[in-house]
């Protein structure tokens, strides 16, 4: 950056953090500031950067000023940047990229560490050289190992010998010199090969692999100077908290056409991460959501063509995979997915789905109606799925015609209330969260007024959200549903009916987000262009009753039989992320008028729910597919071993099998001789537990009717 280009900064803080209360988006704040600037360019004489060189310009060493600064100013923990963080700095962005430690030598990570105590300064002062210089080095080695991939395909591997690779290599060492990184990439091209033998392509892996390798080497040549920068920050950020992050200006053009694009085609929002295309999460009402054979986590390594041939993806880019995967409503796309809890070498599971466009109508609150007979009465039980707590940004004059999670959910109660139903589960599994306004709105039908979440910003000001409606919409029995996905919105609803006593929560400990994120357009705020899109964590959840959502999570009052398997799950699967504290309770917040008496239930339900889902086949087959998945992640060793690897997966494929039938044949079923998309009873297995939640409100009705 030219010397004559500086930075001045403004003393406007205060005014952004009190916009922090704007705009609310559950998960996300978006900020404004057309006519408000944090920073401001005194004077810009950048030079252009060559076509194709890997140069930092000047709008580069402003995006990292500005990620500092705000960081610093803004950042829910107001993270110190000094020598003490600089070489974390450093290994994050070496694990960034490098995470499996392939490509990089020792050497030359013992060359990085001679400035590890100046990641720091290059941040704040934009000074990137070295972060330029580190990933040239990184491109040198990844050209010099793809070329030496390619020339030992011909090499004749001796697939019964007793050879293993390291499954995380996060824990190995660097290679320490060139013959130590043949040894380590002899092996990692047998394990291609062996994989694309079993899989039966012994004929074409050749072609694959070379392919393969040689897409590698296209993509990081063509990493651009923004591509580095946001590498590095996103690598900084990384330290902060999971959902803190930086976009280039490009990466934000290319993300709002990627997803609009996955939409289109199956529905499903997809990631790059180390060369293989990863499903983030899935659109709610989306085709792939509907076939339940795809899941967050799991990789997808091939796509059938139009040709009716398998294209081996690994190493492409995101947006050519996106290019494949789409394709007109109504066809069918083939694709190999390696799921995320396969075993280490496991062979890819060919799934096929429709392509559809999302029907909007699936991710809107929708009702339905259950009559069971219990205790010589005849129960009317009304059944709301929320997917997600949506909103219109921008809403029209007419309130009333605004879309709303809330206004939905307000009609389909006085629906319910007109069939006078007994009582109500509200269903929000898989709800990633959304308008925080929402989730306030929602726990306003079921209270009469009062606190409902606490929200701490970055200053330490505290801003309580109230229910001041004065009226309640539904004041019978009511029991929420949540699972480890149900997130942000979802936690600060449950988590208000828990402490209020208003209902139950039964199901699994929800996923743990209790952040709010801020999004600053940069060009915006530092007044410049190419400065790229900054979204950083500026506030946190905490309940009522002072506790955070954050990281625990909201814990079922009547925990299921895979609760077990979501302790580990969501925000507590991250290395980075802490606990969020407590506060204390919020004012005027006064319990449920029948709270004691709901919690002198729990141990009754929670009893009477045990009894039923231990006899339960369909549970017990979850918990043993739950248990096998955590057991083959944990697998350190990849078997090289030809023989060894089809027994060790031919085993594992036994047992899933085993467990399989062996529901078929509780449920009345024919065994199968082969696992495959028909023969898993999907349907039965998503439905199991909401007949489960729905047995637990019929419990409560009853109990409580005897009381009364």
């Amino acid at each position: 950056m030219d010397r004559s280009a500086r930075i001045k900064l403004r003393t406007g803080i205060s005014r952004y953090r009190r916009l922090l209360g704007k705009f609310a988006l559950g998960g996300l704040l978006i900020g404004y500031f057309a006519y408000i600037a944090f920073f401001q360019i005194v004077e810009t004489n950048s030079a252009s950067a060559q076509a194709g060189s890997l140069t930092p310009v000047d709008y580069h060493a402003i995006a990292s000023m500005a990620t500092a600064k705000m960081a610093q100013g803004l950042h829910y923990n107001h993270p110190k940047i000094d020598n003490k963080v600089s070489p974390d700095i450093l290994d994050s962005y070496l694990t960034t990229l490098d995470p499996k430690k392939v490509f990089l030598r020792q050497s030359d990570v013992d060359e990085f560490r001679q400035n590890e105590l100046y990641f720091d300064d290059f941040l704040i002062r934009g000074n990137l050289v070295e972060v330029f210089k580190i990933f040239e080095r990184y491109r040198q080695r990844v050209m010099e190992r793809m070329s030496y991939a390619s020339s030992i395909l011909d090499y004749k591997f001796n697939f019964d010998l007793s050879d293993e690779l390291v499954n995380d290599r996060s824990e190995a060492e660097w290679p320490k010199n060139n013959e130590d990184h043949d040894w380590l990439w002899k092996r990692l091209v047998k394990d291609d090969i062996l994989t694309l033998m079993l899989e039966g392509n012994s004929e074409t892996f050749r072609d694959v692999l070379e392919s393969r390798y040689e897409r590698r080497l296209n993509n990081v040549s063509q990493y651009k100077a923004d591509d580095v920068t946001e590498l590095f920050l996103n690598a900084y950020l990384r330290e902060l908290d999971p959902y803190s992050a930086y976009f280039s200006s490009n990466s934000t053009e290319d993300l709002e056409i990627t997803l609009s694009q996955q939409i289109e085609g199956i529905g499903a929002v997809l990631v790059l991460e180390d060369e293989f295309t990863v499903v983030h999460s899935l659109i709610t009402g989306g085709p792939a959501e509907r076939s339940s054979l795809i899941k967050k986590g799991d990789r997808i390594v091939a796509v059938r063509g139009k040709n009716d041939v398998f294209h081996d993806i690994v190493g492409w880019r995101l947006s050519n995979v996106v290019d494949l995967i789409r394709g007109p409503k109504g066809t069918y796309v083939t694709l190999k997915i390696i799921p995320q809890e396969a075993l280490p070498g496991s062979l890819p599971v060919e799934i096929t789905i429709i392509r559809d466009k999302v029907k909007i109508e699936d991710q809107m609150a929708r009702k339905s109606t259950v009559e069971i007979v219990e205790d010589g009465q005849l129960l009317q039980l009304g059944i709301i799925e929320l997917p997600a707590f949506y909103a219109s940004l921008f809403p029209d004059d007419n309130q009333e015609s605004v879309r709303t999670s809330a206004n939905d959910v307000a009609l389909l109660l006085e629906q319910l209330n007109n069939q006078q139903v007994d009582g109500i589960l509200m269903d929000l599994r898989g709800n990633g969260g959304g308008a925080l306004s929402e989730a306030v709105d929602l726990t306003s039908f079921f209270i009469e007024s009062g606190p409902v979440v606490q929200v701490k910003s970055t200053d330490g000001e505290l801003e309580v959200r109230f229910d001041s409606t004065g009226k309640i919409t539904f004041d019978g029995p009511l029991v929420v549903l949540v699972d480890r996905q149900s997130a942000s919105g979802s936690e600060i609803f449950a988590g208000a009916v828990q402490d209020y006593g208003r209902g139950v929560i039964v199901g699994e400990t929800t996923f743990g987000k209790g952040m709010l994120q801020t999004i600053w357009p940069l060009d915006k705020v530092a007044k410049t262009e190419n400065a790229g899109t900054l979204k950083l964590s500026t506030a946190r959840f905490y309940r009522v009753n002072g506790e955070s959502t954050h990281y625990h999570g909201v814990v079922p009052d009547i925990p299921f039989a895979t609760n077990e398997f979501a302790q580990d799950a969501g925000e507590r699967s991250y290395e980075n992320s802490t606990p969020g504290g407590k506060i204390n309770r919020a004012r005027k917040f006064v319990e449920w008028q029948n709270a004691s008496k709901i919690r002198g239930l729990l141990s009754r339900l929670n009893s009477r729910s045990q009894q039923r889902t231990e006899l339960n086949p369909v549970v017990e087959y979850l918990v043993e597919r739950e248990r096998n998945n955590q057991r083959r992640i944990n697998q350190p060793k990849i078997y090289l071993n030809k023989e060894k690897r089809e027994s060790v997966l031919h085993s594992e494929r036994e047992i899933d099998l085993q467990a399989l039938n062996n529901l078929r044949l509780s449920m009345g079923w024919e065994a199968v001789k082969e696992l495959s998309e028909d023969a898993v009873p999907t349907d039965l297995i998503k439905d199991t537990y909401r007949d489960e939640a729905l047995n637990i409100l019929v419990d409560l009705i009853v109990f409580q009717n005897r009381a009364s």
